[in-house]
């Protein structure tokens, strides 16, 4: 199964999708690149808005693309793109935000050095029996100055999420191949916003890693996904 794990393609929810139009548009681009099943990920920011606000919003724009298009494909699953927020391992209705019918949890981390507190969280986090997937773990690299505490956070028993679209620039490609080289559990997504600047383009990253790597990598990404939705 092809799961595309980041998106914002909910309707006037967020800095993703702003017309149902928009919406069909992205989801007919994932099907044409043989997704499955797209995780809607619109971004929940704990200082912005409430959680029961966020949770009415997201059941609304998910009626609203449903009702415009009741077949549509790919299968759509809720879920949340969750900033990072200090507290946010001993938040009660934490698990309210993970993808729909798992225990996992989508968080946008720093974007700034890591250290004790983002390792404490997590830590708490995965105590609770949540699986933290790294939201686009590509992004944070420049930040990270010190390495032993960046390297002994994506060492924890989490998830990281690679953008697609990564693996088209060399310098974070290059980063992505590392954390293949090092065996480290990997799901991809579009991290898709639009069908202009942040389109989905899931096939081009997965053509390089089948040139990197072979189809069997991309063949373990699909089976550990899969293995997740259950």
């Amino acid at each position: 199964m092809r799961i595309d794990f980041h998106t914002h393609l909910l309707p006037k929810l967020d800095d993703g999708s702003q017309c149902v139009e928009e919406s069909q548009a992205m989801l007919e681009a994932l099907r044409l690149q043989g997704v499955d099943l797209a995780v809607a990920t619109p971004h929940f920011y704990s200082n912005h808005a409430s959680l029961d606000d966020f949770l009415q919003k997201r059941s609304t724009a998910l009626e609203l693309l449903r009702a415009a298009c009741p077949d549509q494909q790919p299968d759509l699953r809720l879920g949340a793109e969750v900033r990072f927020f200090r507290g946010m391992g001993t938040a009660e209705r934490i698990a309210e935000l993970c993808i729909a019918g798992t225990n996992a949890l989508l968080i946008e981390m720093p974007f700034s050095q890591w250290g004790r507190g983002e390792s404490a969280e997590l830590q708490q986090i995965l105590s609770r029996g949540i699986t933290p997937i790294l939201a686009h773990i590509e992004r944070y690299d420049s930040f990270q100055k010190d390495l032993s505490a960046f390297n002994r956070i994506i060492n924890l028993p989490v998830l990281l999420q690679v953008n697609a679209e990564a693996l088209l620039r060399r310098k974070t490609r290059k980063f992505v191949f590392r954390l293949m080289d090092h065996d480290f559990p990997i799901l991809l997504g579009t991290d898709c916003h639009n069908m202009q600047s942040r389109k989905p383009d899931m096939d081009a990253g997965r053509e390089i890693l089948a040139r990197k790597y072979g189809q069997s990598c991309l063949e373990q990404i699909d089976a550990l996904g899969e293995d997740l939705m259950k």
